[in-house]
């Protein structure tokens, strides 16, 4: 009789929401009461499945304003907390608003773009996008919600580590390979060449298996490992570590065309005078190679963000420790959690958005560079 009622009392409050014939809050209060007093009083009698529900003794306790170390998980009856972030978020949004941050932001940025019509107006599509969320409060509360999760926090900072680490590591290895296939001659050059273009045939899924049987149980070296109390399977050294092998040809692709163009006669020319190899390369070559190199950074840190077949294989989806943005966005979509998939979906698409901003900069930058050298030449 219970479970029945508290399903008529539930599909009324829907169908009463829908019909708007009422209040949202008004329907929502009115049935929840009456699911307190007829489902738990009267059909179960059971107060303390009231008390358990309203859950108030949680306020006064110490962990609801202080909670030492791993947060706990949520207990059952009506989340207080949430309600709490939901009312103070709610008070900072309308502040805003009602301050005119948001009129005085409009302002600033038609300022800023000196009042163009179509700058004013891809800036301003871009911004409505943004700002559409303060329209509903409940909206930046669902989103702000989902994207502070521990969990999904944790996959941000552990995305952010893993690109800088990755990308900073291809800089070195792009900067050296491409140096030492255009301006060496030896024997295996045509081999380094085609290993560099490896990662981009190799499926990243079978890399990641490639690791798996590397450093896993199966592997000979993993008894020194376990001995060094190393561990690369399942853990962060294991995701870096595919992150680096499948975005290891971005950078050096971009060089190996600019410095084969450039030739050897200047390099040549600097050491007859005396210079070193350090001068040399960073006072003729680097100015040649700087905006292909960041531009080969950024499409470097876009693929290492993106990441996931190499790194759903090594990572073994462990949450809260080895699961990536991409990786906690798949977890989140197959638990139908479709908000907090969305919300941390967002995030990595205006990642990716302001990089795409940033290589179409560098390109532009490049191509003025180039325009610029060529008329001095001809000049």
């Amino acid at each position: 009789m219970a479970q029945i009622l508290a399903v008529i009392i539930f599909l009324a409050m829907f169908i009463l929401i829908i019909t708007e014939i009422w209040e949202r809050h008004i329907v929502t209060l009115g049935c929840a009461l009456l699911t307190l007093v007829l489902v738990f009083g009267l059909c179960m009698h059971s107060p303390s499945a009231i008390i358990e529900t309203l859950n108030i003794h949680s306020i006064f306790s110490p962990g609801f304003w202080h909670t030492a170390g791993e947060a706990s998980e949520a207990s059952a009856g009506i989340n207080w907390e949430t309600i709490v972030f939901i009312a103070g978020m709610m008070i900072m949004v309308e502040g805003m608003a009602k301050s005119g941050f948001f009129r005085w932001l409009c302002m600033k940025i038609a300022k800023l773009v000196k009042y163009q019509i179509i700058p004013i107006f891809i800036t301003f599509m871009l911004l409505s996008f943004v700002l559409a969320m303060f329209i509903d409060s409940i909206t930046v509360i669902l989103f702000l919600a989902a994207v502070t999760d521990k969990y999904a926090l944790h996959s941000i900072k552990l995305t952010i580590e893993v690109s800088l680490i990755a990308v900073v590591c291809n800089t070195f290895f792009g900067i050296f390979a491409s140096w030492l296939i255009t301006k060496f001659q030896f024997k295996g050059k045509k081999i380094i060449s085609t290993l560099i273009d490896l990662p981009l045939t190799v499926s990243p899924i079978i890399a990641g298996l490639i690791y798996v049987l590397t450093f896993g149980r199966q592997s000979f070296i993993y008894p020194y490992l376990k001995a060094m109390g190393i561990r690369i399977i399942f853990a962060v050294p294991g995701i870096v570590l595919a992150t680096i092998f499948v975005t290891f040809p971005f950078i050096s692709r971009e060089l190996i065309p600019v410095l084969t163009s450039q030739g050897t006669d200047e390099e040549e020319a600097a050491a007859l005078m005396g210079a070193n190899g350090w001068t040399i390369f960073w006072k003729v070559t680097f100015p040649h190679i700087k905006w292909p190199l960041l531009y080969g950074i950024v499409l470097c840190t876009a693929r290492a963000m993106g990441e996931f077949g190499a790194v759903s294989v090594l990572s073994g989806h462990l949450r809260g420790r080895t699961n990536t943005m991409p990786l906690y966005i798949e977890l989140l979509y197959q638990g139908y959690d479709f908000t907090g998939a969305f919300a941390v979906s967002a995030i990595l698409v205006l990642m990716a958005v302001i990089i795409l901003v940033l290589r179409s900069v560098l390109e532009y930058k490049g191509q003025q560079a180039a325009k610029a050298e060529k008329g001095q030449q001809e000049g």
